[in-house]
């Protein structure tokens, strides 16, 4: 195993101080306590056969915090709910939410808090995608008529929407102008906003670029489903947070049997954009069997504010041309962490403690050093995992092959599923999706979190912990 015992440590420092059952390990002693923690590490064999390129074998590991709550009650059935983190993230992000749901089940529950492979304590493998070296990896467009808001802040109020500056606020309060002034409008006088898109850059953009995602999914979705046979697991709930909630979404797409309830909370990928490569447009023009086809000219689609149109910019114009080279040229936020040395940790501190002290719902400066510290030591550390989403996503955070899109694929996957969408009341993510996934299904629902951002579990604990365990006591 690749963590050595600082990362360790800082795990087992901050868990025993938020979890007073906790344990580093399953102990015999604590087999009857009706609410335990404790920490597996769960060894992965056989990726060979899932068609992910093997390698790096002693790297194949998926660590959990496995949390199990047993009622007074005889249940030989126990209700398994599976966690997955989002990007930069682990499974420690969740510690205000394993016992506040547990506790609040009405049957014996293992709550299975996974650090994703490539994240947190799992396993770091060398990844080789073969493919990649076969696809175009980012797609240049061009936009007419159309101009653009100040990010993020409030014309109203001047508030700042993400929570960093406020006017006496922890946000700014004319959230439901939020998403409006994300995006973007006409120019005065121009009839029509345009997107421009080269055909021949389509014809390079599409070719083997399916496949390739499929290839760089399948490593995530590969591993968990290795990980729920290993473990015996037949079915589980699941709740995926923004990436996780993709990488969620991928793995009940590919096994629909092994999963029951559904939480997408916030999930990132879910809207269309000129980066889809399933746009009817592309595919009409495109001749997969000849990359070489004679294309010339352009593409123009109307410009539109429809989270389900291919002509959804979103924050397109809104993110600086640096930020895209350096996200097109696959460098991390991590990687330069790295390169900052010492600096890296005060960085990290100084950005993450007004993101967790803004909604009041966390009060302890030991609590919050002891977070920051642990969650530094997990995300320092190289990986796969910190481009993996450059190679599905676009830099303007939006997927290559959006969630609404693998849904209409597969419309039965969804439509009798019990399926809850969750966003935080102040979201940089676009809360129109949520409305819109949560028809996808005809036992569908929508919720916002009050008082609380993109990591809503964090910021309201106890609203999202009620909804969520409500839900999955139906």
């Amino acid at each position: 195993m690749n963590y050595d015992d600082g990362d360790k440590i800082t795990r087992d420092n901050f868990f025993k101080y938020v979890f007073p059952n906790y344990r580093d390990n399953q102990l015999i002693e604590d087999k009857y306590k009706s609410l335990r923690s404790y920490n597996v590490v769960t060894k992965l064999d056989n990726m060979e056969d899932r068609g992910v390129d093997f390698s790096d074998s002693d790297q194949w590991y998926i660590n959990e915090l496995r949390v199990e709550k047993e009622s007074n009650k005889f249940d030989q059935h126990k209700k398994h709910v599976v966690m997955l983190h989002g990007y930069g993230a682990c499974n420690g992000w969740f510690y205000k939410n394993y016992g506040g749901i547990a506790n609040k089940m009405n049957s014996d529950t293992i709550i299975h808090g996974i650090d994703m492979l490539g994240f947190g304590l799992s396993g770091r493998p060398i990844i080789r995608f073969n493919k990649e070296s076969e696809v175009k990896g980012n797609l240049d467009i061009r936009t007419s008529g159309i101009k653009w808001g100040k990010y993020s802040t409030c014309i109203n109020c001047g508030g700042h929407l993400d929570g960093k500056i406020s006017k006496d606020l922890h946000w700014c309060s004319c959230s439901d102008e939020e998403e409006d002034i994300r995006r973007c409008s006409k120019e005065k006088g121009v009839d029509n906003a345009k997107i421009h898109v080269k055909r021949e850059d389509v014809v390079e953009y599409l070719y083997n670029h399916k496949e390739f995602i499929k290839e760089v999914e399948d490593v995530f979705v590969e591993s968990l489903e290795r990980w729920r046979e290993l473990n015996g697991i037949d079915k589980f709930d699941l709740i995926a947070h923004s990436f996780g909630g993709y990488v969620g979404m991928c793995y009940l797409m590919k096994y629909p049997d092994r999963v029951n309830k559904v939480v997408m909370v916030s999930p990132g990928g879910f809207e269309r954009s000129p980066f889809a490569i399933t746009n009817p447009l592309y595919e009409s023009i495109i001749c997969s069997s000849n990359k070489d086809q004679n294309q010339t000219g352009e593409i123009e689609m109307n410009v539109s504010n429809s989270i389900t149109s291919y002509g959804f910019l979103g924050r397109y114009g809104l993110i600086g041309k640096k930020f895209r080279d350096v996200w097109n040229m696959k460098i991390s936020l991590f990687t330069i962490l790295r390169w900052l040395g010492p600096l890296g940790p005060k960085i990290v501190y100084d950005r993450n403690v007004s993101k967790l002290l803004r909604s009041g719902n966390i009060k302890d400066s030991d609590e919050v050093k002891k977070f920051i510290e642990y969650n530094y030591s997990c995300l320092i550390r190289a990986s796969f995992a910190e481009t993996a989403i450059m190679r599905v996503f676009d830099s303007t955070i939006v997927a290559k092959f959006p969630i609404i899109d693998k849904i209409k694929q597969q419309p039965h996957v969804c439509e009798n599923r019990m399926m809850l969408w969750v966003y935080g009341q102040h979201d940089f993510m676009y809360r129109e999706c949520g409305k819109v996934g949560s028809r996808v299904s005809s036992k569908g629902e929508y919720r916002e979190i009050s008082n609380a951002g993109h990591n809503m579990y964090l910021d309201n604990s106890e609203e999202f912990n009620e909804i969520v365990s409500e839900f999955l006591n139906r």
